[in-house]
């Protein structure tokens, strides 16, 4: 049988030499928000050991992919069952950094019910087409079958169900920052801030979701789609990490303004117990 060809094998090397980094990133934000915040809830805790866990299992089923495939070539134009596995891993991770986002968003919006139904539907969708993807590849194994139809409907839709939750996220973030901009003028550049900063980490997410499904598509005859897609889940977690370690730089930004905020019941932002920057940070203590 022959070897794997490099237009298959170089691409998982990439995403390998990249997602490394990443992941070392992640393992010094992880003990950055340990040792930083110590009186978070076991709630918070727990979500972040159970996200690095997943990280550290999908670091290492790539690595041992890459090996099969690179240093062994020993299934050749077989599908090696621990990408397959790190596919798994991966959406699971995305769904559940969605999910931490989505309750960012409910607090924010003074606990609208619609947003995170919405949210919660375009995650799971995203989840279950992932998965939905991984058992194609699994059922067929060969490399072909990665553009078989099925395969491509699940991974299709899997993509732009991610590039929506993350628009949606980000949009609605941008929406209610925006709504309680007028209401304090001295505060108007910390609020430009957060605007920005949300964009910025919504647009990290979802363009990488959007290259991987166009190189996808656009690329049949190469795998340089896998690239991105290994790098997704560790973005996400990376950008998650980031959201939780500003917290004290985003309150003591609003205690140098002397101004205190909470939203309110109609998701705007009145001077109230400080509410507004926990809610934002996506802290269950916010009320």
């Amino acid at each position: 049988m022959p070897d794997a060809p490099p237009i298959v094998v170089a691409p998982l090397l990439y995403g390998l030499i990249v997602s490394c980094p990443l992941y070392g990133l992640s393992i010094a934000q992880a003990v950055f928000y340990y040792r930083t915040y110590t009186d978070d809830p076991r709630l918070i805790k727990g979500f972040i050991a159970l996200l690095m866990v997943l990280e550290t299992a999908h670091t290492i089923l790539i690595a041992h992919a890459s090996n099969m495939w690179y240093l062994r070539a020993a299934l050749a134009f077989v599908l090696p069952n621990s990408l397959l596995a790190s596919g798994y891993v991966a959406y699971v991770v995305i769904s559940l950094v969605q999910m931490a986002y989505m309750v960012r968003v409910y607090r924010i919006s003074a606990g609208n019910k619609w947003i995170p139904v919405v949210l919660s539907s375009m995650s799971l969708l995203q989840l279950i087409c992932g998965c939905g993807m991984n058992t194609t590849l699994a059922l067929n194994v060969g490399l072909i079958s990665i553009h078989h139809t099925s395969a491509e409907i699940f991974g299709g839709l899997q993509l732009a169900a991610s590039v929506v939750c993350d628009v949606l996220i980000t949009g609605s973030l941008v929406w209610y920052l925006r709504r309680g901009r007028g209401v304090f003028k001295q505060t108007q550049n910390l609020v430009d801030r957060l605007v920005i900063y949300s964009i910025n980490i919504g647009l990290v997410t979802s363009m990488l979701s959007l290259v991987a499904m166009i190189t996808w598509f656009a690329m049949p005859d190469n795998f340089i789609f896998t690239t991105f897609h290994i790098l997704i889940g560790k973005v996400y977690v990376n950008s998650l990490l980031v959201t939780l370690n500003t917290r004290k730089t985003i309150r003591s930004t609003g205690k140098s303004n002397k101004f205190k905020f909470e939203v309110n019941s109609s998701g705007g932002i009145s001077d109230g117990t400080g509410a507004f920057f926990c809610a934002f940070a996506w802290d269950p203590r916010a009320s």
